[in-house]
């Protein structure tokens, strides 16, 4: 993969608890950091293989970021929240680093 195909923005978001104005403490979605991303889905044999894994999709971004990512985090893409399942280890020269997410409803 080139750094030209890295054509999706996505956010990095936190959960926070914060008071509202009323003080009431509440849980709000805070963003840690966007970056861009590829994207890669499903083919449709995959698709019909994984059934309990069907919302979950792979994003591809640079290695080295000006925030730190974990797994506590969400990744906001096209409008829905996904829950980060794993980012597995990549070599030591690899400039990139995957990370495997699965749609979640917050």
């Amino acid at each position: 993969m080139d750094f030209e195909e890295l054509t999706d923005r996505i956010t990095f978001r936190q959960k926070k608890n914060k008071k509202n104005n009323y003080g009431e403490s509440e849980e709000v979605k805070e963003a840690v950091g966007s970056c861009w991303a590829g994207v890669r889905r499903a083919t449709i044999k995959e698709f019909s293989d994984t059934e309990g894994r069907a919302n979950t999709i792979t994003f591809i971004i640079r290695k080295k970021q000006r925030f730190n990512i974990d797994s506590t985090q969400v990744i906001f893409y096209e409008g829905n929240d996904f829950e980060i399942i794993e980012m597995p280890p990549t070599a030591q020269a690899d400039d990139f680093k995957l990370i495997k997410a699965r749609w979640v409803e917050w």
